[in-house]
């Protein structure tokens, strides 16, 4: 839902008003920031799988918004994406590094990854902060947390809010890289795929979306190859079988069913140090019973005796 939203909003922005890009990128993460401060309130109410169904009623809600907006969003046919990349004097869509002209896919490549380490930056940041622990801590133990002072609904609202933001941050990218986005570019096969990243990579963790995605990226690539060997997927243009996607979408519920089983930390786990164990307590030696103090004299008070000791 937010990353659609931010898609089609950095077109509006970028591609109908001529917004540079570091406007209508900034804007359109606003944007979908601000759907979030809307949508948290009523959302964060839920827990568990009710919170899940109603993840999911956002996606179908911003599919049939986009359907019917056809001057904002093309409709049902989509729009082409012709939102501007320069930064400066650097055109990403045909950056020249010395002699050699890059292409489009290679410009977005440097671009994508120079905005994810702000970004990376950015999270680092808010995890270490007052904001960041209490979320954590409403992570690990809502109750606890809420014991120890944190309140609940601002402290999920910001959450809710920064990973909507960044959602729709991540949806004008995506755009611009496409060219041409449709509603169902964001439905539940692109949902799948992100909660995908996140298990796979690793859940809690900074870097664990990061080797998601790229462990993700990884799929559609593989199953074009096993096209060749594997009667039952059809290479893109050919009728029959299960398409590149239909078979992603099925590798997708295997590793996620297989992640959550077996490696609930994810990839991330894998580099992580394992941390150490507890040195073995000394062994306790019987210590032979303090005897007891004898009474005071007759005459003499404990205080007395205490001052003379």
């Amino acid at each position: 839902f937010f990353v659609g939203a931010g898609a089609f909003c950095g077109q509006v922005l970028g591609g109908q008003l001529g917004l540079p890009f570091l406007l209508w990128l900034p804007l359109s993460t606003l944007f979908a920031g601000a759907l979030g401060a809307v949508v948290a309130p009523f959302a964060l109410r839920l827990k568990g799988p009710y919170l899940a169904i109603v993840s999911l009623g956002l996606v179908f809600i911003g599919i049939y918004a986009a359907r019917n907006l056809p001057a904002l969003t093309g409709g049902l046919n989509g729009t082409v994406v012709t939102a501007p990349v320069l930064l400066g004097p650097l055109d990403f869509a045909a950056l020249r590094v010395g002699p050699f002209l890059l292409s489009r896919e290679q410009g977005m490549f440097i671009l994508c990854w120079l905005i994810l380490a702000v970004i990376l930056l950015a999270v680092a940041n808010i995890v270490r902060s007052r904001s960041g622990r209490a979320m954590q801590a409403f992570r690990d133990h809502d109750l606890a947390a809420e014991v120890l002072g944190a309140r609940r609904l601002p402290t999920m609202m910001n959450a809710f809010i920064v990973s909507s933001a960044l959602g729709g941050l991540s949806g004008g990218l995506l755009g611009v890289e496409l060219q041409y986005i449709r509603p169902e570019n964001f439905g539940l096969d692109l949902s799948i795929q992100y909660v995908a990243i996140v298990v796979i990579g690793g859940l809690a963790s900074i870097w664990g979306p990061v080797l998601g995605a790229l462990f993700i990226g990884l799929v559609p690539v593989i199953a074009i190859r096993l096209a060749d060997v594997l009667p039952f997927i059809s290479k893109p243009g050919e009728q029959g079988g299960v398409s590149v996607s239909g078979f992603g979408l099925v590798v997708y519920g295997v590793l996620i069913v297989l992640f959550l089983l077996f490696r609930r930390g994810g990839l991330i786990s894998f580099f992580r140090r394992p941390g150490r164990r507890p040195a073995a307590a000394p062994a306790k030696t019987q210590a032979a019973p303090a005897a007891s103090p004898p009474d005071p004299a007759p005459g003499i008070t404990t205080h007395q005796k205490g001052h003379s000791l």
